[in-house]
């Protein structure tokens, strides 16, 4: 579950930071929301200053503690079933729906752009206030505002092995690659964003323990200072 954080510009306004407050007085009512208002309030203003220079000094950094524990990722999940299947509690509809279930080939990768729009539990973690502020003060800014939320189902890739005569043993999912590649969020994101200039930071949550083994996430260390890039084959 990926949320895209943008810088807030006091000369705009926007749909998601209604919500906010529309939402605020709900989001303490479930043990998500409780969660991540434990672990944001646990963190130490030494522990926010070592987060936010090695955030700054490698473009990425890990909490040490969990935001959300076993029990919510377990819930989350469960949603996304309900989410992918076109199961919107709110009756909103989310602003991008990649895969349609019994239309969509079964192997390739999931996504959903804005589902807090169509799930009140996806909303409490999105629009957490809490995690709001935590943003806020490892980026030094006075406030942030939701970009989008990207909720992504990763099923197994296909695995190719190089065979000794030079041939390749697919051992796949029916020969569909789910492989994202490397990419640079600024260039979807930072152009839509003033100012221009340290406008956008992700938060990512992990819903599986992740592994190198396991196609997990990967960011190249301090590639938040290289050019900005345009498609995959730039970045590769």
């Amino acid at each position: 579950c990926k949320q895209l954080l943008g810088r807030s510009s006091n000369s705009r306004k926007s749909t998601s930071a209604i919500s906010v407050l529309l939402r605020s007085k709900r989001q303490y009512e479930n043990a998500t929301g409780r969660l991540i208002h434990s672990a944001v309030n646990e963190l130490s203003n030494d522990d926010v200053e070592n987060l936010a220079f090695k955030l700054q000094t490698d473009g990425f950094v890990a909490t040490a503690s969990p935001f959300l524990g076993r029990e919510e990722c377990t819930e989350i999940k469960g949603e996304f079933h309900k989410l992918f299947r076109g199961e919107f509690e709110t009756g909103i509809y989310p602003d991008e729906w990649h895969y349609r279930e019994g239309i969509s080939l079964p192997n390739v990768t999931r996504e959903i752009c804005n589902s807090w729009k169509s799930s009140s539990l996806i909303a409490s973690v999105v629009l957490n206030q809490d995690l709001g502020r935590f943003v806020s003060e490892l980026m030094g800014w006075e406030s942030v505002r939701l970009a989008q939320d990207d909720a992504i189902w990763k099923v197994p890739c296909r695995h190719t092995e190089v065979m000794e005569d030079g041939g390749d043993n697919d051992n796949d999912n029916d020969g569909v690659d789910s492989t994202v590649g490397y990419h640079q969020d600024s260039a979807y994101i930072s152009t839509q964003f003033e100012p221009y200039d340290n406008n956008s930071v992700t938060v990512w949550f992990a819903l599986d323990d992740v592994y190198e083994h396991s196609g997990c996430l990967e960011y190249a260390s301090a590639s938040h200072r290289w050019p900005l890039c345009h498609g995959q084959q730039e970045v590769n």
